[in-house]
C-alpha cells in the first residue's frame, strides 16, 4: 500500500529561512517527520503557506489555523484537498493520512474522502503525551 502522509505544522520554529522539514523543531514534529520519513510521499501542512513540500524553503512566520475563523479554515482545507487531490491520483496512491490535531485534519479529511481517498487520522482526540507515544513507537 502506497501512502500520502501529511504532517501539520508546529508553533516552534528556527528563526532564519530554511527548509520547511527543518523550519519546525518542536519534538512533536521531529517525531511525526520521521514517521513521515518512513514513506515515499510526505508533504507538511502549514496554516500560512498551505501545503508545502518538505524541501521548500520559507521564512519563519507566526500563524496558526487556530487563529482563522471557520470559513477560512474551510477554504484552507478545501485548497489544500484539490492539491492533495492531484498528488493522490497521479501518484497513484492508496490513502492519505494526517498527522495533526482537529484543525487540521476535521475537514480536510471530509473532502478527502468525499473524493473517494482513504484517510487515517490517528492521533485525533489524543493529548501530546499521547500522540509523542504513539509516533515513537512507530519510528
Amino acid at each position: 500500500m502506497t501512502t500520502l502522509t501529511l504532517v501539520a505544522c508546529a508553533a516552534k520554529k528556527q528563526s532564519v529561512p530554511c527548509a520547511a522539514q527543518d523550519l519546525y523543531c518542536s519534538a512533536w514534529f521531529k517525531k511525526a517527520r520521521r514517521f513521515a520519513e518512513r514513506g515515499q510521499w510526505w508533504w507538511i501542512l502549514s496554516a500560512k503557506h498551505g501545503l508545502l513540500h518538505p524541501s521548500r524553503i520559507i521564512d519563519p512566520y507566526d500563524e496558526t489555523l487556530a487563529q482563522k475563523s471557520a470559513d477560512a479554515r474551510r477554504l484552507w482545507s478545501a485548497r489544500i484537498a484539490f492539491q492533495v487531490c492531484d498528488i493522490v491520483h497521479a501518484a497513484n496512491l492508496d490513502k492519505v493520512i494526517i498527522l495533526g490535531g482537529k484543525n487540521y485534519t476535521r475537514t480536510l479529511s471530509s473532502f478527502l474522502e468525499a473524493e473517494g481517498i482513504a484517510v487515517e487520522t490517528p492521533l485525533v482526540g489524543l493529548g501530546i503525551g499521547q500522540q509523542l507515544k504513539w509516533l515513537k513507537e512507530r519510528t
